[in-house]
């Protein structure tokens, strides 16, 4: 399910974001920004993995919530 998460999350930002298969899921190439989409209770595990996950940014979801359209 979260595969299907992010596919559809790439498929919505378009071109401003790349989609990473290695780190943290999504590169704003503008600004650099790294950003990893993930669930709330996962995020600390994320950070914990060092390297580009500590200093990323962290969009989180949950299922079977409607957060935005």
């Amino acid at each position: 399910m979260g595969t299907a998460v992010h596919r559809a999350t790439a498929e919505e930002l378009g071109d401003q974001f790349v989609d990473h298969t290695v780190g943290p899921d999504f590169l704003e190439e503008e600004t650099g920004n790294m950003v990893e989409l993930t669930t709330p209770g996962q995020v600390a595990a994320h950070v914990a993995r060092g390297g580009d996950y500590v200093n990323a940014l962290y969009a989180t979801y949950r299922f079977g919530h409607l957060l935005a359209e």
